[in-house]
């Protein structure tokens, strides 16, 4: 609980003080925070409730609307015992979950001025309107004034203020599914506990709160009566709508957590067990499902510690009203045993929501060792292969050297034989004779001369022919060597 020292009980300030903190407050941020005063852009719902039954005002969709009926209103608090308005609500929401409000900046502190609400409201008006994120989403606060009597015996008058975190959801048209997102309501009560009249702000309730509200002030008049006399009606209502949302919305986040885990079940490790499961991609997707889920479960799990940390804020306050001289005692103890009740369920939630966290948690470690382990049976896979191909090489290897071994032994021979080979058929030829008489003697022919003249310059003639090819592929690798240099 929050309060500040000039609004503490007991002690008193003026109305002209109030309203001058609240403009000085809600200035700053009007832009983002309310709607401007066009067409479209204005809904404001006031509902009022006197002996007769509640009376709902058609949706106001101008400022000047609400401007007249709050005018009106202030006119009309001196009537008829009948027609007096002893409860009155205004509902207040936003077009969209991060929009402004649709009441105009002057609208609204009109509405502050002729209610005369306590400051304490402003930080929590600030929490709506345009936001690029979750901004102030895990904002949260209690704050209670209590007014005594003159005589200080007992509380005459209570003001309180707090945000109450809930689970919403927008189905999806395409795919048929409901997406589940935080928002957070503003409960506002100033209440007369001598004359039990009370007034309400709201901001933002969930569907379930505005429907089980409408139905209570669609009731017979007797118990619209007794829920409209009994401050501690509301917060019930609005406390009870909070419980299913969070169920709903564990309960998705739960079944993307299975269809992740039934992947996993199925993806392989050895290479030959892949399936499409076992992709890069839809790894990646998967890590980073995980991811998703595991912060929005550790978001859900913050927001209901939050509204139990509220909830625990309004039981001490009960309990110090029941102690300190209230008005009616016999009031609270059911309330209380209602308070701790929706206590509990929280707890639950709350339980409920770790316990999936946990496993989303546990699920993106084994995830992990699985790729981890799915890497290391790949690169054992690519080890053995790189291993098979280092033997072929290997083998291709020693064959070459048996090759080369036979080659040589070829090339040794022939240079044993070549020589002798070309000596016998130079002989052959019979460009060399041996005389008759003696063996010693040899006589060359006359065609010696042509053969030489015609054998030699073929020889020179193929020679350089080699020589000059020989030299422009020397030439053109070492071109293609200084483009590849850097």
């Amino acid at each position: 609980m929050s309060t500040r020292p000039w609004l503490a009980a007991g002690r008193r300030c003026t109305h002209a003080s109030r309203i001058g903190y609240v403009r000085r407050t809600l200035e700053p941020h009007c832009n983002e925070t309310f709607s401007r005063d066009l067409p479209g852009e204005v809904e404001v719902q006031f509902i009022s409730v006197n002996r007769t039954g509640p009376q709902a005002t058609p949706m106001l969709e101008s400022g000047e609307d609400v401007t007249a009926y709050l005018d009106k209103q202030q006119n009309c608090e001196q009537g008829e015992n009948d027609a007096k308005v002893h409860c009155r609500y205004v509902l207040l929401h936003p077009l969209i979950g991060r929009s402004p409000l649709l009441i105009p900046h002057r609208q609204m502190l009109h509405l502050l001025e002729s209610w005369n609400v306590f400051p304490e409201i402003c930080r929590y008006l600030n929490a709506f309107g345009k936001k690029y994120f979750n901004k102030d989403e895990a904002f949260a606060g209690f704050d209670c004034v209590e007014y005594e009597d003159s005589n200080n015996s007992s509380v005459n008058k209570l003001e309180m203020c707090y945000l109450l975190k809930y689970a919403a959801s927008k189905r999806n048209e395409d795919t048929k599914v409901d997406a589940w997102t935080i928002r957070h309501a503003l409960i506002y009560q100033r209440t007369c506990l001598n004359t039990r009249e009370s007034s309400h702000i709201l901001v933002r309730l969930s569907d379930n709160m505005k429907l089980a509200l409408k139905e209570a002030l669609s009731a017979p008049s007797e118990e619209v009566q007794n829920f409209s006399r009994d401050w501690t009606r509301l917060h019930s209502l609005v406390l009870g709508e909070v419980d299913d949302g969070w169920r709903q919305m564990i309960n998705s986040l739960d079944s993307e957590v299975s269809e992740i885990f039934h992947r996993l079940i199925a993806s392989g490790v050895i290479p030959q067990d892949f399936n499409i499961f076992d992709s890069p991609a839809t790894v990646a997707q998967d890590m980073k499902h995980l991811q998703r889920l595991t912060d929005s479960l550790r978001r859900v799990s913050t927001m209901i510690s939050l509204n139990i940390d509220t909830i625990d804020c309004l039981i001490n306050r009960v309990e110090m009203l029941n102690k300190g001289g209230y008005i009616y005692p016999d009031d609270l103890l059911p309330f209380l045993r209602t308070l701790h009740q929706l206590k509990q369920e929280h707890k639950f939630a709350l339980k409920n929501s770790s316990a999936v966290l946990e496993r989303a948690t546990s699920l993106a470690n084994q995830l992990r060792d699985t790729v981890t382990l799915r890497n290391s049976e790949i690169n054992k896979h690519h080890t053995e292969q790189l291993g098979g191909n280092t033997a072929a090489l290997a083998n291709l290897s020693e064959q070459a050297g048996r090759e080369t071994s036979v080659v040589k032994t070829l090339t040794v021979l022939a240079l044993v034989f070549v020589p002798a080979s070309f000596v016998a058929d130079f002989l052959q030829m019979g460009y060399v004779t041996t005389d008759p008489d003696n063996a010693r003697i040899w006589r060359a022919a006359q065609d010696l001369q042509l053969y030489a003249a015609l054998a030699i310059p073929l020889v020179a003639l193929t020679m350089g022919f080699y020589i000059v090819i020989e030299l422009r592929k020397a030439s053109h690798h070492g071109q293609k060597g200084t483009v590849g240099a850097p």
